[in-house]
C-alpha cells in the first residue's frame, strides 16, 4: 500500500489509544484495498505487531463476553487467548498472524 495514502478517521470525537483496535483498522484498510466486505456481525481484537503477528489483549474474556451478548456472530483475537468453549453463539478464530487472517476472512 506503500503508493496509496491512508486515512483513518474516527467519528464523534473518538481516539483510538487502545492497542486493541490494530487488528480491526488493519482489516478495514484490507477489505477496502481488496474490494470485499466484512460481515457487519465480525469482530477483531488484537494487537499487531511490526512483523505482523498477533499479540494478545489484557481483560480478553470480559470483552468477548459482552460482544457475545451484543449479537455479534465471529471474533477474530491472537492465537492462545482464550478458551473457545466459553462462548455458546460466538465463534472464536484464534489466529497468529495478519496474513491468515486476511486470507481467512477475506478469501
Amino acid at each position: 500500500l506503500f503508493d496509496y495514502n491512508v486515512i483513518i478517521k474516527t467519528t464523534g470525537g473518538l481516539k483510538l489509544s487502545e492497542p486493541s483496535v490494530n487488528l480491526a483498522i488493519m482489516m478495514s484498510i484490507a477489505s477496502s484495498y481488496l474490494k470485499k466486505p466484512i460481515d457487519d456481525k465480525t469482530v477483531f481484537i488484537a494487537e499487531v505487531g511490526l512483523t505482523g503477528e498477533l499479540k494478545k489483549v489484557p481483560q480478553i474474556k470480559q470483552r468477548i463476553k459482552e460482544l457475545e451478548r451484543l449479537g455479534y456472530k465471529k471474533c477474530y483475537v491472537a492465537r492462545n487467548s482464550i478458551n473457545e468453549s466459553d462462548f455458546k453463539d460466538l465463534k472464536l478464530v484464534q489466529i497468529s498472524n495478519i496474513k491468515e487472517v486476511i486470507y481467512d476472512c477475506l478469501k
